[in-house]
């Protein structure tokens, strides 16, 4: 059965920015990389962790260590607690964070009748659910010369006394990818885990780089296309969360021996013996049987119908440009990968 959404309260609702004098205002142009995310909607995370003090610990001995700690990674982190500036037409949107004024908004909040293991489980549970933890991002600002200031992250973290925490996170994409996004978890709860040790003696990720946009070149002029897009699509249209009503989510999991059989299988199969991957196996055994499902769902017979996949690929040290793109580039920098195939296969 499904897990049901149960009532939280919010404990508290603050801003957190990096410590004061250590960032400078600083504006980021957006790359080609950058600019597809414009139109798509926010992206969310959610990070569950076993927790079995109560509340009253959670606040005073947590939460003013998770807060120091996120306003010291924010420090290296900086676009995260600034805003996407979006001017009239035809001037291209841009990243901006300004010092002593930007910030991050962060929630508290406290679920005391929502199974917390069931919530973490990979069983089926109710979308409602999920989105009930999340943040909620704060509403653009608009000024009387009409550019829009989008706040770019929200962060929230909920107790589940004597049982969990969960920490839920909602962002626009066009800020960075998930290789940034998990650099900044990382850097973040390596902070939080190391509270009250000697920073000389703490051993954190590598330091972003900020400074290394204008090694990306668009000469197709690809942003120009998905700038087009984001116009046309009425920009001022602000992202959120729309919970889907009459859904559920849940998580498949294959172990090993599976994995192992479905690669033994496909060395059988195939006249090219190269290794398969455990990435590609998995892709593929999932990718056609979500296909079986839509064909057996559909009231057509289109044989001839074709599926794509698309499949994000870090471009990070790949691209040929005269620099290579540092490994821990802040920013997007991802390119689509794109299989089709006809449902013949089914």
């Amino acid at each position: 059965m499904a897990a049901q959404l149960q009532p939280y309260n919010i404990i508290e609702t603050c801003h957190i920015s990096p410590p004061k004098g250590t960032v400078a205002s600083t504006t980021l142009p957006l790359t080609f990389f950058d600019a597809p995310w414009l139109s798509l909607p926010l992206a969310d995370s959610l990070f569950f962790f076993s927790y079995q003090n109560s509340t009253e610990s959670f606040l005073q001995d947590f939460v003013p260590n998770l807060k120091h700690s996120l306003s010291i990674t924010l420090q290296h982190f900086f676009p995260y607690a600034g805003k996407l500036i979006i001017p009239p037409r035809p001037d291209p949107p841009y990243l901006h964070y300004n010092a002593g004024e930007d910030s991050l908004v962060f929630t508290v909040a406290e679920s005391t009748e929502t199974d917390f293991d069931q919530l973490k489980s990979d069983s089926p549970k109710d979308i409602s659910v999920l989105h009930g933890v999340l943040p909620k991002l704060p509403p653009p600002h608009v000024s009387p010369e009409g550019i829009q200031m989008r706040p770019i992250m929200a962060m929230q973290v909920t107790i589940f006394p004597g049982a969990g925490i969960c920490i839920g996170n909602s962002a626009t994409h066009v800020v960075a990818d998930g290789v940034t996004f998990s650099h900044f978890m990382k850097y973040w709860m390596s902070l939080t885990k190391s509270s009250g040790k000697d920073p000389a003696t703490v051993l954190l990720p590598s330091l972003p780089i900020h400074s290394c946009r204008n090694i990306i070149k668009d000469p197709g002029e690809v942003a120009a296309g998905h700038l087009e897009r984001f116009w046309s699509q009425n920009s001022a249209k602000h992202s959120s969360h729309v919970t889907p009503e009459n859904m559920v989510r849940a998580t498949f999991t294959l172990s090993r021996k599976q994995i192992d059989n479905l690669k033994s299988w496909v060395t059988e199969q195939s006249e090219n013996q190269s290794p398969v991957s455990t990435f590609v196996v998995t892709l593929a055994f999932i990718w056609v049987s979500l296909i079986k499902t839509l064909v057996q769902d559909s009231e057509t017979e289109a044989k001839d119908e074709v599926f794509h996949l698309m499949i994000n690929v870090d471009c990070r040290n790949r691209l040929k440009y005269t620099q290579p793109i540092p490994q821990t580039y802040f920013g997007n920098c991802m390119a689509p990968g794109i299989v089709s195939v006809k449902n013949t296969i089914c």
